[in-house]
């Protein structure tokens, strides 16, 4: 009999309560919290990562001008004017 009487109010109550779906909307934002955190982490190293490599390629392009003109950018000048000589 106290089982039939559980049964019929099982079956009245359906749905979730309250503080069922108060603790799956922690659960999720917690799960959220933890994978944006990483995601902007993996993010954050991907940039350091192509920043390094684009120095490396400048460094490289650098040292391959240097060789072709026998100094670098800026410092190359094809006839200095008199108060650009250096002494001597």
């Amino acid at each position: 009999m106290l089982k039939l009487c559980y049964t019929i109010i099982m079956r009245i109550q359906r749905g979730f309560t309250i503080v069922e779906l108060l603790i799956v909307v922690v659960v999720i934002a917690i799960l959220v919290g933890i994978s944006y955190t990483a995601y902007t982490g993996i993010i954050d190293h991907t940039y350091d990562t192509r920043k390094a490599a684009d120095i490396r390629n400048f460094e490289i392009e650098l040292n391959q001008y240097k060789e072709q003109h026998g100094c670098l950018p800026g410092e190359c000048v094809a006839d200095p004017t008199p108060a650009q000589r250096p002494p001597g």
